[in-house]
């Protein structure tokens, strides 16, 4: 008999960034807090809004692989930034090439990457779990609409909890998480604005 899959995309999602996002913490930061915890369930939320508009199942499918996939590569690298740094630095900071951050960078993260490749697979395994337990069948548009009222309460909370400290994009990260680094990064008009300190690889 064949085994039924019983987790929707939403759900799906929310465990898997959550995952991501507690694994960068503990592997960087060492700690869990609140905000993160938000952050990451309304993150994912939103993701699982916006596949549940998928009507066919295989494609929710692909599309909660494709996403899973997508941030975990994005989390590897961010990891390999702090790894090489000591310090998480905004999109701005790394694409601009601030004090030089651009060609440094290259040389040192290759010796990153390949040392910590299996930190890498580590963050793959929701999207090759998609495929054993997601039910990709269409969510109803009663449970979009809760599903979407809860998102914005989630990022609300998320906002609230974060408070007035998480100004610095390092410290951002640590307490409310990637996804929520970025957002409070976009509020208080960080990127690109000469806030962050200069920075030198280590050795």
């Amino acid at each position: 008999m064949k085994r039924k899959r019983c987790i929707p995309p939403w759900l799906f999602l929310i465990l898997a960034v959550t995952i991501m996002e507690g694994l960068l913490l503990l592997w960087t930061a060492h700690r869990i807090q609140l905000p993160m915890l938000l952050f990451s369930a309304a993150f994912g939320l939103l993701l699982g809004v916006a596949v549940s508009f998928l009507s066919d199942p295989r494609g929710a499918k692909r599309a909660v692989v494709l996403i899973s996939s997508i941030l975990a590569v994005i989390r590897f690298g961010m990891f390999v930034v702090y790894d090489t740094y000591q310090e998480f630095l905004t999109p701005a900071t790394m694409l601009g090439g601030a004090a030089g951050v651009a060609s440094d960078f290259l040389g040192i993260a290759l010796t990153a990457v390949f040392g910590n490749l299996w930190r890498l697979a580590v963050l793959l395994i929701p999207a090759i779990g998609c495929g054993f337990f997601l039910d990709g069948t269409p969510v109803p548009r009663q449970v979009r609409t809760v599903l979407t009222i809860a998102c914005t309460v989630l990022y609300l909370l998320g906002f609230s909890q974060a408070g007035g400290n998480a100004y610095r994009f390092d410290s951002a990260v640590r307490k409310a998480g990637l996804h929520g680094a970025l957002l409070l990064d976009m509020v208080h008009g960080l990127s690109g604005s000469g806030a962050e300190p200069e920075f030198l690889p280590t050795e």
